[in-house]
């Protein structure tokens, strides 16, 4: 987590990983992020608990040091056996990460945050896959005395969980705790029952007690196990009798030093492990992962977490996904209701096997939907995920649906082709059409080199009838147009151009594109075929006809 500054030796630091010998030299002093608060000047020791957690956070983006840091840090915790791995989105470019044998394996991907991820684009970050986020409502500052300057609201608190809430997402929260005392503990709790109250109908998951050290000389570095424990306890009843549900977040370290997590069992646990396994060895209910995660609409390094969830919490599976319903320009699909469901999302893709992105969220009081903006006569896969609060159930099959033809397409070569049995070369080929051959679009689809392929119906001169697809690299695709009177087929779009051919009424013609001249005039590019020659030139947009 982001919490406070980092000042410490980077000479001490040198020394300890490429082992050069030389004094320390502070680091710049940076602000606290919280209101009416000071800080002062610590000196940190490789050698103090949470060191290399506020190593890490002070060069997030500096990828030399993080690996360093990641080599060097050692956390307790034994290891535990393998019962399954991840396989989605985890916002760090990983393609598994493994979890304890103790889980069943369904879980959610969220983030949390505080003020030092600056502006967050709240739209993106749910498009990018992320299912729920915990906000930093305040903190207590580690210096020497503790008044009433001591705790703070996180300066960034109100537009966080305002925009948060604004796209759907659940919302937990947590309260970076320096308590060393019961007296204190209660003041940090009615300070966030305080703080959370405005706010009460938006939070729907746990608030959680941030029990962590910011260098050597925090207050509760100075805690016993024992009075660590009464504290978090304390504070998390008080949360529990206002109404909240409520937990515990820390590392290793610090859940088994700051205080005796084991004491504590009966609060959901919020584990910070940064590796691609938790090696922990006992229960928890959420897992920070990585401090650098990567999520679209936020800049520099993200914290993120796994939050696992019971068996039968997660929703089904969505079945009978169908269209109910098209026209040129979108499509609307059906589904079977899904116990459990509060919403559900759709994805497309234009490929069955590609990248599906998210076209839409709604709740689950409706199983239709309606996706507008799609390419006329083109055809797409679609899949629906039932989510809630506790996680997003399987996707359902893929189910594919194409818009409606509205105005007719035609295309010719312009050189020789290849039909294809499929999209794609990788398929069988059936036929090689010649140069200049006109034919009708039955409806476009996405190949697999991610190119548009249209699918035909050719007959050759020997009578043979195939029905296949052309890639977009050797045709050119338009409208079905017709001539309405005798016209001059001109070389520009001006009608001092030189004319290529006189073209009688009702000619059938290919619409490619269209232009304005200097005068405010509508011309045509049109294909025209007449016996073995063909033209590309300019026509009148009054004198063409589509139909």
């Amino acid at each position: 987590m982001k919490k406070g500054r980092l000042i410490t030796g980077l000479l001490l630091i040198f020394a300890l990983c490429f082992g050069i010998i030389t004094p320390p030299m502070a680091l710049a002093t940076e602000p606290s992020g919280v209101e009416a608060v000071e800080e002062s000047e610590d000196i940190l020791s490789p050698d103090d608990a949470g060191f290399w957690e506020e190593f890490r956070e002070e060069y997030a983006e500096d990828g030399d040091y993080i690996k360093r840091y990641q080599s060097l840090q050692e956390q307790d915790g034994s290891g535990i056996s393998v019962s399954d791995i991840s396989k989605d989105n985890h916002f760090t470019g990983e393609l598994y990460y493994t979890h304890g044998s103790n889980y069943d394996c369904n879980w959610s991907c969220g983030i949390d945050v505080s003020y030092w991820n600056g502006n967050i684009n709240w739209e993106k970050v749910k498009e990018a896959g992320v299912e729920y986020v915990i906000i930093r409502c305040g903190r207590t500052l580690g210096k020497e005395a503790f008044d009433d300057t001591s705790i703070g609201v996180d300066t960034s608190f109100a537009s966080y969980i305002t925009g948060a809430s604004s796209v759907g997402l659940p919302i937990g929260i947590y309260y970076f705790t320096q308590a060393v005392t019961q007296e204190e503990a209660k003041k940090e709790a009615e300070f966030t029952i305080k703080t959370l109250e405005p706010y009460r109908d938006l939070i729907s998951l746990p608030v959680f007690l941030d029990v962590e050290t910011v260098g050597s000389s925090s207050r509760i570095s100075k805690v016993s196990k024992t009075q660590g424990t009464k504290n978090a306890k304390l504070f998390m009843d008080a949360m529990l009798e206002a109404g909240y549900q409520t937990g515990l977040y820390g590392n290793a370290q610090h859940l088994t030093k700051l205080c005796d997590y084991t004491k504590l069992t009966d609060y959901p646990l919020w584990l910070a492990r940064y590796a691609k396994a938790p090696q922990f060895s006992g229960d928890f209910d959420y897992w920070q992962y990585t401090a650098t995660g990567t999520v679209s609409g936020m800049s520099g390094g993200v914290d993120c977490n796994f939050r696992y969830l019971p068996a039968d919490s997660i929703p089904e599976q969505v079945e009978h996904v169908a269209k109910s319903g098209s026209d040129d320009s979108s499509i609307s699909l059906k589904w079977s209701a899904v116990p459990g469901a509060s919403r559900y999302r759709l994805y497309r893709s234009s490929m069955k096997n590609g990248t599906y992105q998210t076209v839409g969220t709604i709740s689950a009081s409706s199983t239709s939907y309606q996706i507008k903006q799609l390419k006329t006569n083109y055809a797409y896969y679609f899949k629906v995920k039932a989510l809630n609060d506790f996680g997003n159930g399987s996707a359902s099959q893929a189910a594919k649906a194409q818009t409606a033809k509205g105005s007719q397409r035609l295309l010719y070569t312009t050189a020789q082709a290849t039909l294809y049995a499929n999209v794609g070369e990788e398929y069988e080929p059936l036929a090689t059409i010649p140069k200049n051959t006109l034919l009708s679009v039955k409806y476009e689809r996405c190949g697999t080199d991610e190119q548009s392929w249209y699918e035909v119906d050719y007959k050759d001169k020997k009578g043979n009838s195939y029905t296949g697809f052309l890639s977009q690299d050797p045709v050119k695709v338009g409208y079905r147009a017709k001539t309405k009177k005798k016209v001059s087929l001109r070389s520009s779009a001006s009608a001092s151009s030189k004319s290529q051919k006189t073209i009688k009424s009702g000619q059938q013609l290919v619409l490619l594109s269209s232009k304005k001249d200097k005068d405010g005039k509508t011309w045509c590019q049109v294909y025209y075929q007449s016996g073995s020659s063909s033209y590309v030139g300019y026509l009148l947009k009054s004198t063409v006809k589509q139909y």
